[in-house]
Order: C-alpha cells, then structure tokens, then sequence
C-alpha cells in the first residue's frame, strides 16, 4: 500500500495505481478507505478526461486537411493516447462500485451493479461473475450463485476460487461428495490455500471421515496460524469426537488469540513494517525432515533445478549439462553479461500454473523452476529436485546487480522486507515439498559448490542414480562468477 500511495502520488493520471490500493483497502475490510479511493480516482480521471479532450480538439483541428492514411506514426500514437485518456470505462466503474457495495454487505445493489458491467472484456467476465455468485452467496440464494461459478469455470477452467465457491454451495445444500470434489479440484490448481483446505476438512467430516478431516484443518491451520474458525471447528471435532479436552481447550484459545489478532491489526496495533533486522542474519533453507527416498527409475521422474533467483539455479544447471542428463530449454533467454553460460530457461516452465502440458515431455530430464513455482507442479508425477541455497546477503545485491546490468529498477522494498518476503515464501514451499509423498528434495549450498565442488558433484550424481560424469560437473562449476560474495 505504501508503494501505491507513492507510484499514485507520482503519476495521479495512471488510475491503474489507484484501482490496486482499492483493492488492497477492501481485502483488508477497509471499505471507507476504499471508498475515498474509488471517489479521488474518478474525479482525478474527470480532470484527465477534460485535458485530453481538449489536447484531442487541438490535435483534430490540426490534421483536419490531412488524409488519415498520411498520418506519422508519432501522430497515430498521439491520437490513440489521447482518445483513450478523454474516456471513461463505464463498465470497469460499475465493477469497482459493485466491488465496494459487496465488501460493505450490501449485497442486492452489488448485483444491480456488477451486473450493469456484464459488457466487459471476456478476460474480465471471470472476476465479475466470480463477485456476482459470491453476492449470491450472501443473499442465501444457492442455486443463483452456482450457475455463476459454472459460468466462470466455462471461461477459465483452471479458477480455483470458482471451485471454492461451488464447494460453499454443496456444503450449504448438504451435497458433501460434491464439497469435497469442488475442495479437491480447488486445491489441485492451488496447494497453499487454506480455505480450502478448511472447506475439505468440514465436507470430509460430514462424510464421517473424521481423521482426514482432522488432517486437512491441520493443513489449513499450518498454512494460516491466524485462522479463528479452523481452531474453532478443530477444537469441536476434538472434545466431540476425540473426548481431549486438553487439544480441544488448546484450539478455543488459539481461535481466540487469533480473533484478537485480526482486530488489533484492523485496528493499527500491529505494525508490519518493522525493522526485520539484519540481513546478514537471513539464511534461506529447504527443511524435508526425513522423508523416504523416491524409488521411481530415472526415465520417470522430472528432475528440477530450482532456488531463488541468483542463487546459484544456472550454475547447477551448466553442471547436469555437462553431465551429459538432457535438459528442458528453449534458449529464448540468451547469454549475457550476468550469465555468460546461459540460463538454461524453459519458457513453459514460467507458466507451470496455467499449462504444465509440457511434464510429460520432460521425464528423465532436467529444467529449471523458481522457488515460487513449486506449489504450482501438478501432483502424481514423481520429482526429483535440487534446491539451490545461497545467503541472502549475496541473492538480493546480485538481483541488484542483474536489474542495473538489463537497466531495470529493482523492489522499492528494503533489503530486509525483501529477506522477509523470500522467507515465508520459502516457508509455504517447504510445506508442500513435505507433503507430497512423490517428491525428493536435495539442498545444495552454492558457497559449498564454489568451495568443495568434488564433494558436491559426488552428491548430486548419487541423487541422480550415480551414472553421470562428476568430473564434466566440477568442471562446469566457475568461482570467477561469483558475482555477490558475503
């Protein structure tokens, strides 16, 4: 929000700043804010529209004895900028004020308005009928509210949020087969999600299996600590079904700490933007535990390359090259100075979430994955991942160094919000690493590869079925491009 504030504040005529502060005032429950917001944006983008009509008169009155065919370039570009800021979109503005009357409540005139909008873009229908069938919801009318959520997976079939909101449906008309079928499809497109994690453990607990119930409100609890009813509806299922008091009365208390934590945070009470202290003091790790070796032969199984950017990815990546293992490229991302020997990057690979299409073709090879994206790999494939881990105080001034060389700003963030940032990412990482059972995990230290590259070849070949070249892996690995040293 604050960096909101700031890019709006710098350039007021670009509302796109003002509709995402909007939007994070009413995910935090903010609808008075939010509303201020909404107002200053339309009236700042009035003043835009009158500015340009007038640059546009200008500008028409000019070219009047010109043939549209003899316009410049320069001139076509002026004219289509200008026609654009001199209008307003009214279906986008019905949207947003629909969007604040559903965050206030008011959910009878956020469906007159949400549906003045029905006119938008196709790419938009999806996040309008989306509002539209949780208005629904509200009013208590299920059967409205589930044609809209259809509506939106006809329009993109990979919405998790669509199938959260067909599995609220089943649950209210008592279908729990068809709850538990919408919680599963919601969490195979999304695994850190744990609403519906929650909603699968409610629908599994009415289909009377209470242990996997318990599994799955656990998981969302795991997920999200501060979530007042899975401890409540946790702590139901243990003094009811279970006769623990003790974890029961541990659960009550733990909704109600979280209950006060929410309303001392919507209360300003809590400040998020502490100091995170030192970076020095960030070091990024992948915690497995003790999780069995995977027995799946090496023809089967995708090997991934994955860490956080700059953290030693395509220096792994160059090793199994020269290993002689096949590697999942398309070279769109050349060499450069930041990379002499090339990223070894797979286009689709960046788009795992929407299209993993390509998995199947990748069996029995190696392709590189940010860290961010492991949540997002499709379940029933087997993976053996090296996870890349390198201090934080070297990841971030090589960002650093990487966006000066492409002459790119970086985050506004502070290298310490930034250090925190990448940690609880990591954190919701290595959950989902911990609970597939089809997954290997074999953390590398990128300092250790630079330091001891022998010790680290014989590693990575023992992961890897121990049949590749060790001596072609040391000799990838370069110390002259460590670029951030600690």
């Amino acid at each position: 929000m604050p960096i909101l504030n700031e890019l709006w504040e710098e350039y007021p005529e670009e509302s796109r700043f003002a509709i995402q502060l909007f939007q994070c005032h009413l995910a935090l429950d903010e609808t008075e804010s939010a509303e201020k917001i909404m107002e200053k944006a339309l009236g700042d983008k009035q003043e835009v529209m009158e500015q340009a009509r007038e640059e546009l008169n200008q500008l028409v009155e000019e070219l009047k004895d010109k043939k549209s065919e003899d316009y410049t370039e320069q001139e076509i570009h002026k004219l289509r900028k200008l026609r654009m800021k001199a209008t307003l979109n009214p279906d986008a503005v019905s949207f947003f004020r629909g969007s604040l009357l559903f965050a206030q409540g008011n959910y009878e005139e956020a469906i007159r308005e949400l549906d003045k909008a029905k006119k938008a873009q196709t790419h938009n229908l999806p996040s309008l009928y989306l509002k539209m069938g949780y208005a629904y919801l509200g009013l208590k009318k299920w059967f409205d509210a589930a044609c809209y959520f259809m509506q939106v997976l006809e329009l993109d079939p990979a919405n998790p949020d669509a199938h959260l909101g067909l599995c609220k449906t089943h649950l209210k008309e008592h279908r729990e087969d068809k709850a538990l079928d919408e919680a599963m499809a919601a969490l195979s497109l999304i695994y850190h999600n744990p609403q519906a994690h929650f909603l699968c453990g409610l629908a599994l607990y009415r289909c009377g299996q209470i242990t996997d119930a318990v599994k799955a409100i656990e998981t969302a609890i795991s997920q999200n600590p501060i979530f007042p009813n899975a401890h409540r509806y946790l702590a139901g299922i243990y003094y009811k079904e279970f006769q623990d008091g003790e974890k029961a009365a541990k659960h009550r208390n733990l909704a109600r700490e979280a209950q006060q934590r929410i309303k001392d945070f919507k209360a300003g009470k809590i400040d998020l933007n502490q100091n995170a202290g030192s970076i020095s003091d960030w070091v990024i790790e992948i915690n497995t535990g003790n999780k069995p070796k995977l027995d799946a032969p090496m023809e089967d199984t995708v090997i991934i390359v994955s860490g956080l950017p700059r953290s030693g990815t395509s220096m792994m990546m160059q090793m199994l090259a020269a290993a002689g293992i096949s590697v999942m490229t398309d070279g769109v991302r050349e060499a450069d100075e930041s990379n002499p020997k090339g990223y070894y990057e797979y286009e689709k690979a960046k788009q795992v979430g929407s299209d993993n299409s390509w998995i199947p073709d990748a069996k029995g090879k190696f392709v590189k994955i940010v860290a961010q994206l492991l949540p997002k790999l499709p379940s029933g494939q087997p993976y053996r991942i090296i996870f890349m881990q390198r201090p934080l105080s070297e990841v971030i001034p090589s960002q650093d160094k990487l966006l000066e060389r492409l002459g790119k700003k970086g985050s506004k963030l502070t290298p310490e919000k930034l250090a925190e940032t990448y940690q609880k990412q990591l954190k919701q990482v290595e959950q989902v690493l911990n609970y597939y059972q089809d997954i290997e995990v074999l953390p590398i230290n990128y300092n250790d590869a630079i330091a001891n590259p022998k010790l680290i070849a014989t590693q990575v070949n023992e992961f890897l079925g121990g049949k590749w070249d060790e001596k072609a892996m040391i000799t990838a690995i370069d110390p002259s491009l460590r670029h951030q040293k600690s």
